[in-house]
C-alpha cells in the first residue's frame, strides 16, 4: 500500500513554527519565572524584575530579549525605563497548543 502524504495547511504550519518559537523561549528557568512574574503583576519595569530573580541586571536583561523575541513579551519606554508585559495573545496560543496535544 503507497504511502500517502498530506501537505499541512499553511496556517497550521505557522502556528506549530509559533509553539517551537515559544518552548524554545522558555526552556530556561529564568524565563519561565519572568513570564510568571509578568502574567501576575501586568507589567514591569526591568529593575523590579531583576529584583525578583538572583541573577544579574544584564542577564536578566538578556533573558527578556529572548521572551521579546519569540513574542511572549512587549516592551513600552516610559521616560527613562522600559516596561514589560506578557502578550496575552501568545499566551492564549500556548494554551491552545498545549490543550491540543
Amino acid at each position: 500500500m503507497p504511502i500517502e502524504w498530506k501537505v499541512k495547511p499553511q496556517i497550521e504550519m505557522e502556528a506549530e513554527e509559533s509553539l517551537a518559537r515559544y518552548m524554545r523561549a522558555l526552556g530556561h528557568p529564568a524565563r519561565v519565572h519572568l513570564l510568571r512574574v509578568l502574567l501576575q503583576r501586568g507589567s514591569a519595569p526591568c529593575g523590579e524584575l531583576v529584583s525578583t530573580l538572583s541573577l544579574a541586571q544584564s542577564t536578566t536583561s538578556q533573558h527578556l530579549k529572548m521572551l521579546k523575541a519569540s513574542g511572549l513579551v512587549e516592551d513600552e519606554v516610559q521616560g527613562p525605563r522600559r516596561v514589560y508585559r506578557a502578550r496575552p495573545d501568545a499566551i492564549e496560543q500556548i494554551r491552545l497548543f498545549v490543550a491540543a496535544l
